[in-house]
């Protein structure tokens, strides 16, 4: 079987991620080949990744606009045009704290991989009920909301991609990406709402899905909600998972002046994500190392006083946030109607 990796990034001040996600998946799938886009990238980048021999730097001219994240499903096809029998997309804020080949090789070409999203409020929301937002048919029901920072499709998942990038490029979806995230339909939020529609849709519920399960398999760190207890308590015995995701906030880019109480506590907890710590690892492969070390001085006590292991790391903090997030949970439960459509936070 013929595979390989998909990775894209056109945003400069992202460029510390990308050498951390390359560096991270050398060492720890030193054999796989993967293909990165990274439009104009500058004589520092080049003269860096030529220390990587499987890492392709692919000039495939992009049909349309570089349209952020949108952009998955055209390379995906693209690739897969090119001959590959699987390729599987992994996000550029991601890092490896081992290695992620027994998720992510494959037996059969059948299979679609994805991973499940962070306990964010649209988390336990039935994929249907964006399938029905789209005006399609309803073929299956979907446990939770997929997060897409790591696929695998292969040249059987050809139409999906093509129905994929067709809503992507609709006039309702790049209407509703003008519009501040808060303010968007649940089916139009991004990219991966609009997957789990048509995975959930009477056409493609055919296609298995194999799940990388938050906790087991990946963390998503994601603000307040990104490293539950359940989460810290699973890797206290086992150890961390194999891909550690950084959602929304990058650990390189500049703080923001905290306006309440609560700015405050979630800029800390930013800070102490587990990613710094995994990219601590890889320190000499990396060019920037001055966002290694946490920002502030109460973020160094923290870490010291952890001794340096994730799973302590803003323990308090992921407590409590589990505290108000079970009360929220039971009080939904208590007035929401016998209407399997308004779970909101199945676990």
């Amino acid at each position: 079987m013929r595979m390989t990796l998909c990775i894209a990034e056109n945003r400069k001040d992202c460029e510390p991620g990308l050498r951390l996600l390359l560096a991270s998946l050398a060492h720890h799938w030193p054999d796989q080949s993967m293909h990165v886009f990274y439009p104009d990238p500058d004589g520092a980048f080049l003269e860096w990744v030529a220390n990587y021999p499987l890492v392709e730097l692919n000039a495939l001219p992009i049909d349309g606009d570089w349209d952020g994240y949108n952009i998955k499903p055209t390379l995906l096809a693209a690739l897969i045009d090119q001959g590959y029998d699987a390729v599987t997309w992994i996000d550029a804020d991601i890092s490896f704290a081992r290695s992620p080949e027994p998720r992510l090789m494959r037996t059969t070409l059948a299979e679609v991989i994805i991973c499940e999203e962070a306990m964010i409020d649209t988390h336990g929301s039935f994929g249907e009920t964006r399938t029905k937002q789209w005006g399609l048919d309803v073929g299956r029901s979907l446990p939770f909301a997929f997060n897409s920072c790591v696929l695998g499709v292969t040249r059987e998942h050809r139409e999906l991609l093509s129905a994929w990038q067709a809503l992507l490029r609709s006039s309702e979806y790049r209407a509703a990406q003008r519009l501040d995230f808060s303010a968007r339909p649940i089916h139009l939020m991004g990219d991966q709402e609009v997957l789990t529609a048509l995975l959930a849709s009477m056409r493609f519920a055919g296609i298995p899905i194999r799940v990388l399960r938050r906790g087991r398999d990946v963390i998503q760190y994601l603000g307040t909600v990104g490293y539950t207890m359940r989460e810290r308590a699973l890797h206290l015995v086992g150890g961390l998972p194999p891909i550690i995701h950084s959602q929304g906030y990058k650990p390189w880019w500049p703080s923001t002046e905290p306006k309440t109480h609560y700015d405050r506590i979630l800029n800390l907890y930013k800070m102490l994500t587990p990613y710094r710590l995994i990219a601590r690892q890889y320190q000499d492969d990396l060019v920037e190392t001055q966002w290694l070390k946490p920002p502030t001085l109460l973020s160094r006590l923290i870490y010291l006083g952890a001794f340096g292991r994730p799973t302590l790391i803003g323990l308090p903090i992921a407590a409590a946030v589990d505290v108000v997030r079970f009360v929220r949970r039971a009080n939904r439960h208590r007035d929401a109607p016998p209407d399997r459509f308004n779970h909101t936070n199945a676990s």
